[in-house]
């Protein structure tokens, strides 16, 4: 029978407590790389994705900015058209409120006839002021005469 040696078994022991202890810490480093690696991907996915809308957002205000130009070209289109059309009705008022136009159409048109001198009244306004007794207010009375012209 062999002797047992325990030098050799705590030689051995000691090789596989250290060879445990080495892959225990591979272990441990190769799970922190893989936490870390997924720490990075998770960062990066989410730096992407912030990425992705502040490119979507400024996307998103060249459209609208566009969109308000386009805009505010037609209204000032429209208001170039609309100025013109009020320059042309201001001639136009100026030409049928002439009085030789208004004269010649209420003759033509209209039939309408000089009136004779015997056919004209005449208005007259006067006006007087008092006051009040009380001094409080003012009274305006009115006279009208109505004069005809023949007479």
């Amino acid at each position: 029978m062999k002797k047992f040696d325990f030098s050799e078994f705590d030689k051995a022991y000691n090789e596989d407590v250290k060879r445990r202890k080495i892959e225990e810490q591979n272990r441990k480093r190769n799970r922190r790389e893989k936490n870390v690696d997924r720490g990075k991907v998770v960062g990066y996915t989410f730096i992407i994705i912030l990425a992705f809308f502040i490119f979507a957002n400024i996307i998103d205000g060249y459209v609208e900015m566009n969109r308000i130009k386009f805009e505010n070209v037609e209204l000032a289109k429209r208001v170039e058209t609309l100025n013109e059309e009020i320059a042309d009705l201001r001639i136009k008022i100026q030409e049928k409120s002439s009085v030789h136009i208004v004269e010649k159409i209420a003759r033509e048109e209209l039939g309408m006839i000089n009136p004779y001198e015997s056919q004209r009244k005449k208005l007259e306004l006067r006006r007087s002021f008092a006051l009040n007794p009380d001094g409080i207010g003012v009274i305006v009375r009115e006279e009208t005469e109505q004069k005809a012209s023949g007479e």
